[in-house]
């Protein structure tokens, strides 16, 4: 499998530190990492990160600020029969619902909510990096200028050209959001948040190094 990180530098030191030994521990060793390391924002720097997937596989993209579950490989290799986008996040606020989903094919409109990690064939990826930089249909006007939102850029591509592409969303969770593990950010530019009981269902070890590291972790890589 592969694995493609979305990083700033703000984080970096979390990748290098804890998710990419994380994922290595588990026998992932296919990683790349895109760091946006010239500030282009949020779109640009995710569609200069799909731009980077070439031929006809598929690569899981992670973001920076998560934090994989104990059976990530196992969890994400189970989805190796499915020739589609696979959501790693069924949804952000799933406390007491895991039991109520219906069949993870079917939750289409929780979709969005799920690119901290999600599965994209490369040819979508790069796709939609190239209809981004060059449509000139005015489609992409509004994320060119907010420079936000790159799920929704992705959502505008699937239903303005690959409007059967499949996808299914992933349960149990991939991923969580480590801050949200910890109850307190990994960035000091963020405010701290509630600690979810979801947590539970993630390394508890993962928090408790972070919870000795941080306080004197000097971020080399800014």
């Amino acid at each position: 499998m592969k694995v493609l990180i979305h990083a700033c530098n703000q984080r970096l030191w979390y990748v290098h530190q804890f998710l990419v030994p994380s994922l290595k521990a588990q026998g992932v060793d296919n990683i790349d990492i895109f760091l946006d390391s010239n500030h282009l924002g949020c779109v640009y720097a995710c569609m200069k990160a799909f731009s980077m997937c070439e031929g006809s596989g598929h690569t899981w993209h992670l973001q920076d600020d998560v934090v994989i579950a104990d059976n990530f490989k196992e969890l994400a290799e189970s989805y190796d029969w499915f020739n589609g986008i696979v959501c790693g996040i069924c949804t952000r606020y799933d406390d007491g619902k895991k039991e109520n989903f219906n069949n993870p094919a079917t939750e289409r409109n929780q979709m969005w909510l799920s690119f901290p990690c999600i599965r994209i064939p490369d040819q979508l990826a790069s796709g939609c990096a190239f209809n981004f930089y060059h449509s000139k249909s005015g489609v992409y006007d509004k994320w060119k200028r907010t420079n936000r939102g790159d799920d929704m850029v992705f959502r505008t591509y699937l239903k303005k050209c690959v409007p059967d592409a499949p996808y299914i969303n992933a349960k149990p969770n991939l991923v969580d959001h480590v801050d949200y593990l910890l109850g307190w950010s990994t960035s000091s530019e963020k405010a701290p948040r509630k600690l979810p009981s979801r947590a539970k269902f993630f390394d508890q070890s993962i928090a408790d190094k972070l919870s000795i590291k941080l306080p004197n972790m000097v971020q080399p890589y800014i």
